[in-house]
């Protein structure tokens, strides 16, 4: 299904603007079952943008991988809850700057 969007994003009184947002759609395949997925996330960035960047950049192909490889018996709201927490987990380990952050709303 098509699903129309819109995004704004404002600075405010700081110099460097440290947020990023994700809206993307993807297949996943699960035991010969296609589910279309639509992933949509808000990261506001501390410290710098390389945090919420990062996650813009790699969050869709690390929770595909996950959700791939826990939902072996199909997708239910435990396995997406399980697989939204070990993909942050994955992505926090594998995030080699320790002077940015960022918070995240998936």
């Amino acid at each position: 299904s098509d699903v129309e969007i819109g995004v704004c994003s404002f600075i405010g009184g700081r110099t460097e603007f440290e947020d990023e947002h994700l809206a993307v759609s993807f297949d996943l395949s699960i035991k010969e079952q296609l589910y279309p997925v639509q992933l949509f996330g808000v990261f506001d960035g501390h410290g710098g943008s390389q945090a919420s960047l990062y996650l813009k950049e790699n969050l869709q192909k690390k929770l595909k991988e996950t959700l791939e490889e826990i939902c072996e018996e199909g997708l239910t709201e435990a396995t997406i809850w399980n697989a939204l927490k070990i993909t942050f987990e994955k992505l926090h380990l594998e995030f080699k700057e320790p002077e940015s952050g960022s918070t995240a709303t998936v």
